[in-house]
């Protein structure tokens, strides 16, 4: 197995400092999708403005 020979502590520290890391990546995958794209966010902001 890949992670059979790392210890404990060092799998905790391990997932401590990815799992934010890969939370914001996966935000950022779901934001840019065509559904949160300039075109639709910025609409909002423009009407505003006017």
């Amino acid at each position: 197995m890949l992670f059979s020979s790392i210890g404990s502590a060092r799998k905790a520290r391990l997932a401590r400092t990815w799992l934010p890391v890969l939370a914001c990546a996966a935000i950022f995958a779901v934001e840019s999708t065509a559904c949160f794209g300039a075109d639709r966010t910025s609409r909002p902001l423009r009407a505003h403005t006017r």
